[in-house]
């Protein structure tokens, strides 16, 4: 995206009601385009706004009923965006078209891209594997139930979805031009009439200021988002990573006793069934993981030893299982075999990403041996 193309989105956006602080720019630095501090900011200072009334809005259309919020926003949006004379047209100068998306998005990765991650790293190529499943899913679904709009568009708007959209309120215009940040990074307050976006620590003059997009699992958030930036605080997300086999009654009955107290998800593949836990605090960061994340191996624990709970006497034993569990990973990572040219250019970003998951395992393993 040029300057050119960022202003005349600017102005449509203020026409349409977007707040921008003053003392904000975008500016291009090593490469990577951002939004920089002209003047200091304080803490809680105010970044932008946008009324939600002046959003594009889902259709009122007769959506099959299993359609969810995002597949009905981005029919929505694509049915804008093919229209030349949209009023909505300006928001798209500030997205990415399918011909860029190639450039670097794992959507188009070819035979011998995967074959590359696949030897590099089996955890991230499944991750690449099942998130471009979906996305055709989706693409070809969305095809179906209308079918004047092209594939190539519905592509471009649902891979632009992914790595633009605030949540259920879609696309916000020049609010989505803030990178990522999780320690410097406020989260972005979608609710009620108005999205709202302030600082979460203060800034000087030059500095980049960012916005958080969550504790996301360092794989998707290098897979949405199409980059990678080592600097950032990653995450590796326990549900994201862990399946476990449903192989009887007793382990059913055990994955619907943890629905009492965690989102658990239950999968069919291949005639198999796991389940997974959906909780976005139970993590592995830097600093080791979460405590949501621990409580949860003590109750598989338990499970292990058909107890209600964990001891303090049975604390070994966690340790062991979260060792093991940082074993699985790092066993399906094996970027250290391999040098950086190893990795097709066009995706090469995921093989520093690879990196510090790398490093993020190794502190983790660390920490569970001083601490536990």
């Amino acid at each position: 995206m040029m300057q050119k193309e960022f202003q005349h989105t600017l102005d449509w956006a203020v026409s349409n009601g977007l707040i921008l602080n003053n003392n904000v720019e975008r500016k291009c630095v090593d490469g990577i385009w951002g939004m920089y501090a002209s003047k200091n900011l304080d803490k809680d200072e105010l970044l932008g706004s946008f009324p939600t009334t002046n959003l594009i809005n889902p259709n009122q259309l007769d959506y099959p009923k299993e359609a969810s919020n995002s597949a009905r926003q981005i029919h929505t949006s694509a049915t804008e965006y093919a229209a030349p004379s949209s009023h909505y047209s300006p928001l798209f100068l500030c997205h990415d078209d399918t011909e860029t998306l190639k450039l670097f998005s794992t959507y188009f990765s070819n035979e011998k891209e995967l074959n590359a991650l696949k030897e590099i790293s089996t955890g991230l190529f499944n991750e690449i594997i099942k998130q471009n499943h979906l996305n055709k899913t989706l693409i070809n679904a969305l095809y179906r139930f209308d079918s004047s709009i092209d594939i190539d568009t519905y592509t471009a708007v649902t891979l632009n979805y992914n790595s633009r959209a605030m949540g259920s309120q879609g696309f916000v215009p020049i609010l989505d031009c803030f990178n990522h940040s999780d320690e410097k990074g406020m989260s972005i307050d979608s609710g009620g009439d108005t999205v709202i976006l302030k600082t979460k620590v203060s800034y000087k003059k030059g500095e980049q200021v960012f916005v958080s997009y969550g504790t996301l699992d360092i794989y998707s958030h290098a897979i949405n988002y199409n980059y990678f930036d080592p600097n950032n605080q990653h995450f590796i997300q326990f549900g994201k990573r862990f399946n476990f086999p449903v192989l009887g009654k007793a382990d059913l009955d055990f994955a619907n006793q943890l629905k009492k107290s965690h989102n658990v998800n239950l999968h069919k593949y291949n005639g198999m069934v796991t389940y997974s836990i959906d909780d976005r605090a139970a993590f592995l960061s830097e600093q080791g993981p979460s405590k949501r994340l621990i409580g949860i191996v003590k109750t598989l624990c338990a499970k292990e030893n058909n107890k209600s709970h964990i001891n303090e006497s049975d604390n070994q034993q966690v340790k062991q299982k979260l060792l093991n569990l940082l074993s699985q990973l790092d066993n399906q990572n094996n970027v250290d075999k391999f040098g950086s040219k190893y990795m097709p250019r066009r995706i090469r970003y995921l093989y520093h990403m690879l990196q510090k998951e790398k490093q993020m395992i190794a502190l983790n393993k660390q920490w569970v041996e001083e601490n536990l």
